[in-house]
């Protein structure tokens, strides 16, 4: 019999899998029981839940285009991430946190922007914009760690400012992501 420690590790590997070959409801599922799973391992109020809700947020935004269900999660994710205890101030812990809220505020930003609510996407997408900013600072963090992260984020960018009808901006972001990819 698996510890729920092991259980946890074989559900996010499989929500990967299943992601990859496009079994979204299965990879939705599995994403479902790894909250479940961290609960149990973690308790209700670790950073790592609040991941497991981000990452859960995200399957329903990416895999399903299930705004709500995603907003309802980041929200879940948010509140469990900023009550939860730092470790040290440069250590691994505070890295996992800034990657979890980068990753809560774009969620959050594209769930906003699909619901037609463009100010408040705007306004996730510069925080987790500067989440990034903050994660670049700290030692022992590479430029392609960060690399991926502001390449979707100056994606989403340019996606929210061609809903809105900023060409120049939206063309701004696109050369962005690109010089991203390009140095990261």
């Amino acid at each position: 019999m698996l510890s729920p420690e092991d259980r946890l590790a074989l559900s996010e590997d499989r929500a990967q899998a299943f992601a990859g070959n496009q079994e979204h409801d299965a990879a939705i599922q599995e994403l479902a029981r790894c909250v479940a799973l961290t609960r149990l391992v973690y308790g209700d109020g670790h950073w790592r839940l609040a991941e497991a809700h981000a990452r859960l947020a995200q399957g329903y935004l990416q895999l399903k285009g299930l705004a709500l269900q995603a907003q309802e999660h980041t929200e879940k994710a948010r509140t469990v991430a900023v009550s939860s205890p730092l470790g040290p101030p440069d250590g691994a812990e505070k890295q996992g946190l800034l990657k979890c809220l980068i990753t809560i505020f774009h969620t959050k930003g594209g769930a906003a922007q699909q619901l037609g609510n463009l100010k408040d996407a705007e306004h996730c997408l510069e925080r987790a914009e500067r989440i990034v900013g903050e994660l670049q600072k700290l030692e022992g963090v590479s430029r392609e760690e960060t690399a991926s992260a502001e390449c979707d984020i100056a994606m989403s960018f340019a996606r929210l400012y061609q809903k809105q009808g900023q060409w120049a901006e939206a063309l701004c972001q696109c050369e962005r992501a690109l010089r991203v990819a390009e140095d990261g």
